[in-house]
């Protein structure tokens, strides 16, 4: 299942400044999803997880609290 949170994440990161200032799949979720979605976030978190892990455009790093975060390569 692809996750629909994929590039508004990949955005996030990019906004706070890329590797090392980025957040992790799972705050991002955390604060983007609302109500009884928030039930859902471990498993809406494997999805994104997933789909960033096997796209060729994105690198695993660190987020700024030293956490497993994603970005997009540059071009």
């Amino acid at each position: 299942m692809a996750s629909q949170y994929t590039e508004q994440y990949l955005n996030e990161n990019e906004r706070r400044g890329g590797e090392g200032k980025g957040i992790t799949p799972g705050s991002f979720l955390g604060s983007v999803l609302k109500g009884n979605a928030k039930r859902w976030l471990a498993g809406y978190r494997r999805a994104l997880e997933k789909e960033l892990l096997n796209r060729n455009d994105v690198f695993q790093g660190r987020s700024a609290s030293n956490a497993t975060a994603y970005y997009r390569k540059e071009v």
